[in-house]
């Protein structure tokens, strides 16, 4: 489908065309008048008319969906739609903007369950980058999150909200996979929903029912960097390098300048011990950061000077440069620990990773980076303590 907006002053022109894929033929197409105050609506009443070309027969709870306007209010709309499009861009920055939006589309309308949920993703966010403490990130998400379905108990959005922290929070497996699965019912079509359901499943080690929901979160949102991204990611904890490392070149294809792919591109790289690429996308990784040449060069001297070794010892000191300028990320230093052979530093910085409540550590289960520790009974106890049956 391909359309086009224009704006003149409260009056909007939106051209919509259907467009067969693989012909190019179109094949529906029209133009819709409305004014600002109406942008509501117009979403509705395009959804229906493309269903009514495509012959596609919604049902009762589509249709009810579809009717279902979960505010009047055009500037509380516009807001919200603001905050989705800065919290897409998943930088810290982005995402206190994201937050700003949807706080002043609630102080429009206090009733617009979605901009609730929106608060909740971005807190969860800050929370999974450790922006913000997790202990301080996740309490306010869930408080957003419940907010929400207070208002409205049948918003997708929300139950995938609440699920997320539940997961990466409160470790309560089931009760994430039971709010993953309620708002996929409510929203087949939500590709958050399927998105962090995938990384649900891979946590809990079901690589091949995360491989599932990850192929229908790209088949909603195909150009969306993160799901891409995550593809790999799943693809690396099911330990299928190979095409981990196929799906992060081609998500690179999409947007080369986006930082977090050549950071996991390069632990792909680490963990098959090619450190030559492993070198080459840590430097890209630098330059992007804005790093000096120096930085960029120190792992590639390390590694010819003292080998894998020198490499992962000067990894940690790079890493614990950065840390000094940001939030202590205690995970990110854990896995080089275990490559080092000090388990001990490993699982005391383990302990602070779980203490703080940090995102990574609920893939302790599938990591790769820490089969060197799985046979230590600390190990063993962590797991019972995240939640993951024994």
């Amino acid at each position: 489908m391909n359309g086009r907006v224009v704006q003149r002053g409260q009056d909007l022109t939106l051209y919509v065309e259907l467009v067969d894929a693989q012909t190019e033929n179109s094949l529906w197409k029209h133009t819709y008048n409305k004014t600002m105050t109406n942008l509501v609506a117009l979403q509705n009443d395009i959804a229906r008319d493309v269903a009514d070309k495509l012959k596609v027969k919604l049902s009762g709870t589509d249709e009810q969906r579809l009717a279902k306007n979960y505010t009047e209010n055009a500037e509380a709309y516009q807001l919200y739609l603001k905050g989705r499009f800065y919290w897409n861009k998943r930088t810290p920055q982005d995402l206190r903007k994201a937050i700003e939006y949807f706080e002043q589309s609630i102080a429009v309308d206090p009733n617009y369950a979605l901009s609730f949920a929106g608060i909740a993703d971005s807190y969860s966010l800050l929370g999974d980058q450790v922006v913000l403490s997790p202990l301080e990130a996740y309490p306010k998400a869930k408080a957003a999150a419940k907010k929400a379905l207070e208002i409205e108990d049948s918003i997708a959005e929300a139950h995938t909200s609440l699920a997320w922290v539940l997961q990466t929070y409160e470790w309560d497996w089931s009760g994430a996979e039971r709010e993953y699965k309620r708002a996929i019912e409510l929203s087949p079509n939500y590709p958050t929903a399927h998105q962090w359901y995938a990384e649900c499943l891979m946590a809990m080690g079901r690589h091949q029912e995360a491989l599932a929901e990850i192929h229908r979160a790209k088949e909603i949102d195909p150009l969306s960097l993160v799901i891409n991204a995550v593809e790999g990611w799943v693809l690396f904890h099911a330990r299928d390098y190979d095409r981990s490392i196929e799906q992060y070149r081609k998500t690179i294809e999409l947007e080369p300048n986006f930082n977090r792919l050549w950071q996991f591109l390069a632990r792909i790289y680490e963990q098959k011990e090619d450190y030559e690429n492993a070198i080459a996308a840590h430097r890209k990784s630098i330059e992007l950061e804005g790093g000096t040449k120096a930085e960029q060069d120190a792992l590639k001297e390390a590694y010819i000077k003292f080998g894998a070794k020198g490499y992962w010892q000067k990894r940690l000191e790079l890493l614990q440069k950065q840390e000094q300028i940001r939030a202590i990320q205690f995970y990110r230093m854990v896995e080089i620990y275990a490559r080092l052979g000090d388990k001990d530093k490993a699982f005391a910085l383990l302990e602070k990773s779980y203490q703080q409540r940090e995102y990574s550590i609920i893939n302790i289960k599938v990591s790769p980076s820490l089969d060197s520790l799985r046979d230590d009974p600390r190990f063993q106890d962590l797991l019972r303590r995240v939640g993951f049956p024994q």
